[in-house]
């Protein structure tokens, strides 16, 4: 799976793109060998920390950072460059990708403010937790988990990001980033995207149906795979 992703993105950018990884380093070594740089991630404690110890690597490296998460395989080159675009374009401290979806879906929900700025990207999980669950969730506008960030401002305040309890250990959410951008004035924008299918996630053997299901569906110019696909990874 991450080979596709890896493609996604690899004519992007001049060096090697980054790949935080746990305990399956010998793993994932074996499928993307040395066309990446790897960092471990000792402990699993979320998104936020994986970003957290990539930091010391991508200080430096590039004026832009696209960040994505490695289940996502039918995320296209085209929209990663559209995304890139649309943060130069704008200024943004953050471009994310937002896409319009069911109220019952588990996504993070997209704050806007009175101006229509996102102010904020409120985890499912937490969202039920607050006060006004009923109408965080009935949001439509989804986090699709992908996001352009300036760099320098990047690595200058990803470790503001402060741990969360949760029942095994502290849990660092990438997502409250936005919320320091927010509260530093920076502007974060969201690019609607143009088929949510690019952003179904797989981490079960359910998950692994449907995504044969959405490859079968997909135009042949549509994207790079070759079937038959081996979805095991």
């Amino acid at each position: 799976m991450l080979v596709y992703v890896y493609n996604a993105v690899a004519t992007l950018t001049h060096g090697k793109p980054v790949v935080v990884v746990g305990s399956n380093i010998h793993e994932i070594r074996n499928i993307l060998g040395d066309k990446v740089n790897y960092v471990i991630q000792d402990e699993p404690l979320g998104t936020g920390h994986a970003a957290m110890v990539a930091v010391d690597l991508l200080r430096g490296s590039s004026d832009q950072l696209v960040l994505m998460y490695g289940d996502m395989p039918f995320i296209q080159k085209q929209t990663v460059e559209k995304l890139i675009r649309y943060r130069e374009q704008t200024g943004a401290a953050i471009a994310m990708v937002s896409m319009l979806g069911s109220p019952d879906s588990t996504f993070g929900r997209v704050i806007r403010d009175e101006q229509g700025t996102v102010a904020e990207v409120i985890e499912w999980a937490d969202a039920k937790q607050r006060e006004n669950a009923s109408e965080l969730l009935s949001i439509r506008e989804l986090n699709a988990g992908l996001y352009c960030f300036d760099t320098v401002w990047f690595c200058e305040n990803v470790s503001s990001i402060i741990p969360r309890p949760s029942r095994d250990c502290d849990e660092y959410y990438l997502t409250d980033i936005f919320r320091i951008a927010k509260d530093q004035g920076r502007l974060v924008v969201a690019m609607q995207a143009e088929d949510n299918n690019e952003f179904f996630g797989i981490s079960t053997k359910a998950d692994l149906d449907i995504a044969e299901a959405i490859f079968k569906q997909m135009p042949v110019n549509h994207a790079d795979f070759k079937a038959p696909v081996d979805w095991k990874i």
